[in-house]
């Protein structure tokens, strides 16, 4: 069983999803950053995980391209979609997935999760830290809460048990169940 998992990251917690997921998958993985290659043969694959990471409420051009001109291939094989973001909330997350997927594959996928994602500053710049910490502080109010999103420390909310759990949707799909309705109100736990 060959398995592609394309993805696109900014600062690195999207590609390191997918190796953690090519880890527990069952068959032979290839992973390709879609900034870096060009030309994906999809048709050499038995199943196809395309995943990225939102940055500044979007996702990288490369993967919503990618999603639009490969659409027909894509649902002609078993699929799963992911991302890695730090919603706040289950509707930030399902906005997410329907701002970088068109709705055939969001349709057709036997998997659809958020992996959490990561906040570490030191890879940001003056401007990002300090969007941040302003999201950080309006969330925050809202819910009562201390601001953690102090621009210092590394927030890291990947999740292994749902990286385990779509791991385990996609190693079971062997054909798309056409009954199978969008739900979005797990995707993010």
């Amino acid at each position: 069983m060959k398995i592609l998992i394309a993805y696109t990251t900014r600062y690195g917690a999207a590609e390191a999803c997918a190796k953690k997921l090519a880890e527990e998958l069952n068959g032979e993985c290839d992973l390709v950053n879609l900034k870096e290659a060009k030309n994906v043969e999809i048709s050499k694959y038995d199943k196809v995980i395309l995943g990225g990471s939102i940055y500044a409420g979007n996702s990288q051009a490369e993967l919503r391209a990618f999603g639009l001109e490969k659409c027909d291939e894509l649902c002609k094989k078993p699929l799963g979609l992911y991302l890695s973001c730090m919603g706040f909330d289950a509707a930030s997350v399902e906005s997410y997935f329907w701002a970088t997927f068109p709705g055939e594959l969001l349709d057709h996928a036997c998997a659809i999760k958020s992996f959490g994602g990561v906040f570490d500053f030191k890879k940001m710049n003056f401007f990002e830290r300090t969007i941040i910490k302003m999201m950080g502080r309006n969330e925050s109010a809202k819910k009562g809460v201390k601001n953690l999103l102090n621009g210092k420390e590394k927030i890291n909310t990947i999740s292994l048990s749902r990286i385990n759990k779509f791991a385990k949707d996609v190693n079971t799909a062997i054909h798309m169940d056409k009954e199978k309705a969008l739900n979005f109100t797990d995707i993010s736990k």
